[in-house]
């Protein structure tokens, strides 16, 4: 369970985004390889571990099989998936106690130049 882990920002869905689309995509396709783990269901879990007003609460099916359709580091950034996902996977790092990774890291510093 995730809903207890907030992120700076996800009130207001304006968590800021440290990772390529290519990246949660790969994450995704990893998670999904979890035994009786279908696409529905990831949705649901990225539903209910979100506490913003509304961008995350709308993920479907459909907007996550687009986006993994998708190829490339920014193909899909607008989608409603890629931030519901972006989300999920933050909160399921911090839950973990795992560190951010060297990508995440680098990405940090490259954006924080841009204010973000």
């Amino acid at each position: 369970d995730l809903s207890d882990i907030i992120l700076e920002g996800e009130e207001r869905d304006a968590v800021p985004v440290y990772e390529t689309c290519d990246m949660i995509r790969r994450k995704i396709d990893q998670c999904l390889k979890q035994p009786g783990l279908t696409q529905t269901a990831f949705c649901r879990d990225m539903k209910a571990a979100f506490h913003g007003s509304t961008t995350a609460r709308r993920v479907t099916q459909a907007q996550l099989s687009s986006f993994r359709g998708k190829n490339g580091y920014d193909a899909g950034n607008t989608s409603t998936a890629f931030y519901a996902a972006y989300c999920y996977f933050e909160k399921l790092r911090i839950k973990e106690g795992k560190p951010k990774s060297k990508d995440r890291l680098k990405m940090e510093e490259l954006w924080s130049r841009e204010g973000g």
